[in-house]
């Protein structure tokens, strides 16, 4: 069999595109410490999705772990597992705190997502995506799970039903259900 030579420029070019692929993944790559610090965590400014309750993530980590949740109205694995997100926020709610994070670019589609979902945990509205970059969110839905301490355990970015994040907060946060 014999191989034909590709051009000079072709090669180039492919060598060129490898060497910049690399240097993204190197500069978005972790750097070893599981993503924002504790006290980074803890600095997240958040607005409040329905009301007047805009809080720093710190003011929400009183003691107990936490879920956070971020979903668009326009995600359709956001809207299944939103209910349940909300079962388990009733269930484990005195030992695991649950927040919502909206990326949606309008805020009253955000609030109809979180009426139509059922979702009564506290909810908050991020549409430039600020805190979605603090946890290196990719695409969603992504539920980051934080301990106490402001510690982020783990991330999954994909849809979970209510077994799947049982396990994870029994895995990530030390919480069985």
């Amino acid at each position: 069999m014999r191989f034909r030579r590709l051009p000079r420029p072709v090669l180039l070019g492919a060598t060129v595109l490898v060497i910049v692929a690399a240097v993204v993944l190197l500069l978005r790559r972790d750097d070893g410490d599981g993503g924002p610090t504790p006290d980074e965590v803890r600095a997240v400014e958040l607005t409040a999705l329905a009301a007047d309750d805009d809080a720093r993530l710190g003011d929400l980590l009183d003691g107990r772990p936490m879920v956070v949740n971020f979903f668009a109205e326009w995600c359709r694995p956001c809207r299944q597992e939103m209910p349940d997100f909300e079962a388990l926020h009733r269930e484990l709610g005195d030992e695991v705190r649950f927040v919502g994070v909206s990326l949606d670019h309008k805020r009253d589609e955000a609030e109809a997502m979180v009426a139509q979902t059922g979702v009564t945990y506290p909810t908050f509205f991020d549409p430039r995506g600020d805190v979605f970059a603090v946890f290196d969110g990719v695409q969603l839905p992504t539920t980051v799970f934080v301990d106490a301490d402001g510690t982020v355990r783990g991330s999954h970015d994909k849809i979970l039903d209510a077994d799947g994040l049982r396990d994870r907060i029994a895995e990530d946060l030390g919480v069985a259900a």
